[in-house]
């Protein structure tokens, strides 16, 4: 991998680790590799094997495609884009006003919590 991709992994896994609070050596510990080592990978200095790169998604709680491109699968729309745009330009409005339907439930169910 390159460098540039790299610091934007370690960075990624930084921020996650810092967001559990816990520490190098928690996550050392946790994914069997030396403080060191992690240092280096969140620098962006060193990357990872693939083995290693599952087992500290798994340990951080993280999907590898947010470590590797920064996109969430949950968050990620694309698919949905994909779908809308294979529709009749008569049908977006009903599918608009079904999804706004939709949302207000959700907005509704949050505030009854």
């Amino acid at each position: 991998m390159n460098q540039a991709l790299n610091m934007e992994i370690g960075k990624r896994l930084r921020k996650q680790r810092e967001n559990l609070q816990m520490t190098r050596e928690q996550l050392c510990e946790l994914i069997d590799v030396s403080p060191q080592y992690l240092s280096q990978v969140e620098r962006g200095v060193k990357g990872l094997s693939i083995e290693k790169l599952l087992v500290v998604c798994d340990g951080l709680g993280l999907s590898t495609e947010y470590v590797l491109r920064g996109v969430d699968a949950l968050t990620d729309i694309s698919p949905v884009v994909a779908v809308l745009a294979t529709l009749d330009e008569a049908h977006i409005p009903l599918v608009e006003n079904i999804l706004k339907s939709f949302f207000q439930g959700i907005v509704v169910e949050r505030e009854k919590r």
